[in-house]
């Protein structure tokens, strides 16, 4: 349990997690980060509305706006050729 007091907990590919266990989640994300100062990075594209945002205090690090205009994901160009 040592471990886990100031640690900083990365979960990676979040929205897996069968449904029906979020409130379980939600319980042992707030316990652990109330208890034993542990904080929680949610890693995932396809964020699922597990936390109460409000209520967790929880912050967004990357808009997903600004997510996908990043130039990284701009690395396809199309080009239209009409026929005739």
């Amino acid at each position: 349990m040592h471990n886990i007091v100031n640690a900083v907990v990365i979960l990676d590919e979040i929205q897996n997690i069968n449904p029906e266990y979020y409130y379980l989640l939600r319980e042992m994300l707030d316990i652990f980060g109330k208890r034993f100062n542990t904080y929680f990075l949610l890693i995932t594209a396809t964020q699922p509305e597990i936390l109460d945002t409000q209520k967790s205090g929880t912050i967004e690090l990357v808009s997903s706006e600004l997510y996908m205009k990043h130039p990284l994901f701009n690395r396809v160009t199309l080009q239209f050729i009409k026929k005739g």
